[in-house]
């Protein structure tokens, strides 16, 4: 377990065993977009709360290195890649060095991006994903030979509300 995703890490996507990952990543910084602004900063964070976007007091710092962010916060750092899908949807790949990289989708509308962290529990109850997918007790990972794309894809088209959001601010 990894604890959380870097103070909420993006302030919402937590890295623990029950979340979609890969063993390695599925993206590299030719594919990443700086989806959240080029300047870097630090997050502000909500999260859905009966309806209500609670903001969260927590911020952390992120860097621009190359075409990705990086979050550093309680001696780890994470690279965290956005890669565009279709419309306003992205792939999140966060990935802490020598351990396995998580995903999470963000439909991102005027800088901010709405969350969506596709849990393994979740994932195993959705017959057109399964393909895609292998599970190891708790943990689920994409196969290595899945077609990422269409995965995601068809991830998003499933992706359910919101929970969390994000935006880089000054």
């Amino acid at each position: 377990m990894i604890g959380k995703f870097i103070a909420l890490a993006f302030t919402a996507i937590v890295l623990c065993g029950c979340m979609l990952q890969s063993r390695l990543p599925l993206y590299d910084d030719a594919a990443s977009e700086l989806a959240l602004g080029e300047t870097g900063g630090k997050t502000r964070a909500a999260n859905l709360k009966n309806g209500q976007w609670v903001v969260d007091d927590e911020t952390v710092k992120v860097t621009v290195v190359g075409r990705h962010y990086e979050i550093s916060a309680n001696a780890a750092t994470i690279a965290v890649r956005f890669v565009k899908l279709d419309g306003p949807w992205y792939v999140i790949q966060a990935m802490e060095a020598g351990k396995p990289a998580i995903f999470a989708l963000a439909e991102i509308k005027n800088g901010i991006a709405d969350l969506r962290v596709p849990g393994c529990a979740a994932l195993s109850k959705n017959p057109e994903l399964a393909k895609w997918i292998d599970y190891a007790g708790e943990d689920c990972f994409v196969k290595s030979d899945a077609d990422k794309t269409e995965f995601f894809l068809t991830l998003a088209k499933n992706a359910g509300q919101p929970t969390s959001r994000i935006e880089i601010v000054p």
